[in-house]
């Protein structure tokens, strides 16, 4: 089998050597479609870590792009008669460094989504949580859009905080919390702005342990509801769109770039640590696979306890004095 193998690809590279634009078509292709594929589908090829399946995903991605600039390189020196090598092949390196900063700063290259089914639940065990003196617990769950949040039936340690059909509170305080470009933009659009924020629900003091806390999130709902995750390693810390109420993305170039998500992406110490776990329609409980179908996603979903001093909430938004920044260590 090995030998009918071997000679086969021998025959396609002695068929591919003569035609160097067939092989930059090909090679072009395989690095769009390497581009496209998703870290989860690589880790379900490949057993391997986050962090290494997101570096050879890479590695892979920027070997095809400098096999292809070899060949574009090849195909001008015979196409052109004034060929310069060192000035394009400097330029195609200038272009790979900067796709390889693309891939590092990559601010959503940890998260996932799923969708999960009616009857389905996250549980979320979070051990050590401490709530602040003269401060106010929430559960918050990044859900898409924030509006089906209102799907969700939210538990705590057991005991219901929040029934289905019941909406949640957009986690944005301040006074006032919203940005007037996000109203600029709803009212040249003709159509309100849904911008993605975290929902967020008040939690009873008296349903929180203080050791081992357990939030369930249910799903309640016939089309099902999607809500991220993301692939980690610890589990105290987090990076991901902002957890500060007070930091939602007033920033002109993100609200630009992305005029639907303003959450900045930051590094944060939970408050606590957290294990996820996917509970199916049957009662069945997954710790390692979180999600329903294929791919099936590792890691942790988003779904936290923070906590806040004493805000009102006015149409659904968060209203307080906006502390300084620096303080925020303390409300978590």
């Amino acid at each position: 089998m090995a030998m009918f193998a071997a000679v086969g690809v021998k025959g396609i590279l002695d068929y591919l050597r003569p035609r160097p634009r067939l092989i930059s078509v090909l090679t072009l292709c395989g690095l769009i479609l390497v581009w496209c594929l998703p870290l989860d589908f690589m880790l379900r090829l490949v057993p391997l870590s986050a962090e290494w399946g997101y570096a050879v995903l890479n590695g892979l991605r920027l070997l095809l792009f400098a096999v292809l600039g070899v060949h574009l390189l090849r195909f001008w020196q015979h196409q052109t008669p004034r060929f310069f090598p060192w000035f394009s092949g400097l330029f195609l390196g200038m272009v790979g460094i900067a796709l390889a900063i693309l891939l590092i700063q990559d601010e959503d290259r940890w998260r996932w989504f799923s969708e999960l089914p009616q009857g389905s639940k996250i549980q979320q065990t979070v051990t050590g949580y401490q709530l602040p003196p003269e401060q106010n617990a929430w559960v918050i769950v990044d859900v898409y859009p924030p509006e089906d949040g209102a799907k969700l039936a939210l538990w705590v340690n057991g005991e219901m905080i929040k029934p289905r059909g019941e909406p949640m509170n957009l986690w944005e305080a301040g006074d006032p919390p919203r940005w007037p470009p996000y109203d600029t933009f709803g009212d040249m659009a003709n159509t309100p702005i849904s911008r993605q924020m975290w929902s967020a629900y008040k939690v009873p003091k008296s349903f929180l342990t203080g050791s081992n806390d357990v939030i369930e999130v249910e799903i309640e709902d016939s089309s099902g509801t999607i809500i991220a995750g993301d692939y980690v390693t610890a589990p105290d810390q987090y990076f991901g769109p902002s957890l500060i109420p007070w930091y939602s993305g007033h920033s002109l170039w993100r609200w630009q770039w992305n005029g639907t998500d303003p959450r900045i992406p930051m590094n944060h110490l939970l408050n606590g640590s957290y294990t996820s776990a996917y509970i199916d329609p049957m009662g069945t409980a997954f710790s390692t696979e979180l999600a329903p179908g294929f791919p099936k996603h590792t890691g942790r979903y988003r779904v936290y306890l923070m906590s806040l001093p004493e805000v009102r909430v006015v149409d659904r938004l968060l209203i307080g004095e906006t502390p300084p920044l620096e303080s925020f260590e303390e409300l978590q």
